[in-house]
């Protein structure tokens, strides 16, 4: 693979997976062949190490994909090598992950996105042979919110520790109608992939070029209009998707300190987004807060060194022997 481009812009597009993952593989949940009308297809990235390595398991954000967690992969690899184990998909109605036409691809309640993570992990790891005991998740806005419903709802086995990025329940407070509109005022298409980095550049969306180059190309695939032989639209409609936003906050603060095993918060810029409970959980040491101040919303996009030297710390801290 290489990229699309020859330019030296710092918005050219890397289209090469393999230095941040080992393998990509499809994965069919919920039918028996991908040509099942209910079976979801989930696009899966992997980073192998010892069969008995922890495995950390990354969910990304609304409209995001798998590969905004590419540079953070490769950093936790290159501090932990074979210590490691690295799963990270892409959600139903995003990516490259095909749903059948029952299978409501833009289904994107915590209820739904936590099912999914438990049947992917069940179709990888058949009654749990050759799950590592160790499982930790590492989610990312939606996906944190997917990552708390499901270690709540105690649907994923071996779990020993949660990672959640920059999600909180003050977000609930936002009004919806906000939102809408910074979503609507998103290009509905570009004419190049390097437009499509550089757009996620610009919009603060994500703040570090490197990691852009990567994760937005994605999340846009080619598509011929009237007015454009080659455009290039988005794969996931977020119009879409925020009709769920106050569903993935229904008492998250207490869902989130539920589970018994430590937890990592990891927040940008500062700790506004916590509520007077998680204030007082963190004075009784119920979790660890980690503040990025010089990140945006994309933590683990915007400093991935950082972050991935924060994790790896909290882990060795937490997690005891490899």
């Amino acid at each position: 693979m290489s990229n699309d481009s020859t330019s030296t812009s710092p918005y050219a597009p890397i289209l090469d997976w393999s230095p941040y993952f080992d393998t990509k593989r499809a994965v069919v949940v919920g039918g028996t062949s991908a040509q099942d009308d209910s079976a979801i297809v989930f696009n899966v990235y992997e980073a192998h190490g010892r069969k008995d390595a922890p495995l950390f398991v990354m969910i990304h954000g609304a409209a995001h994909a798998a590969l905004s967690f590419a540079l953070l992969s490769k950093e936790l690899k290159s501090h932990l090598g074979d210590d490691i184990n690295i799963l990270a998909y892409d959600a139903r109605g995003h990516g490259d992950t095909k749903t059948g036409k029952n299978a409501k691809p833009l289904d994107c309640t915590p209820e739904s996105l936590a099912t999914d993570l438990s049947n992917l992990l069940e179709a990888i790891y058949p009654s749990k042979k050759g799950l590592p005991e160790k499982v930790v998740l590492c989610g990312h806005s939606m996906g944190g919110t997917t990552s708390i419903h499901a270690a709540y709802s105690q649907v994923v086995p071996n779990l020993a520790a949660m990672i959640i990025l920059d999600v909180a329940q003050s977000m609930s407070a936002i009004p919806i109608e906000i939102i809408k509109k910074g979503v609507s005022m998103r290009p509905l298409s570009f004419d190049s992939l390097e437009a499509v980095v550089e757009f996620g550049v610009l919009s603060r969306d994500v703040r570090n070029p490197n990691s852009a180059r990567i994760s937005y190309p994605a999340m846009v695939t080619a598509s011929s209009m009237p007015e454009s032989p080659t455009s290039y639209v988005w794969k996931t409609d977020l119009r879409e998707v925020i009709n769920y936003f106050s569903d993935w906050f229904v008492n998250m603060t207490a869902k989130f300190l539920a589970p018994q095993v430590p937890k990592l918060l990891v927040l940008a810029e500062d700790d506004h987004l916590l509520d007077t409970e998680l204030k007082a959980a963190l004075q009784q040491e119920k979790f660890q807060l980690l503040v990025m101040p010089n990140s945006g919303h994309g933590v683990e996009e915007d400093e991935p060194e950082l972050l991935a030297r924060e994790v790896v710390a909290f882990w060795k801290k937490h997690g005891k022997e490899f």
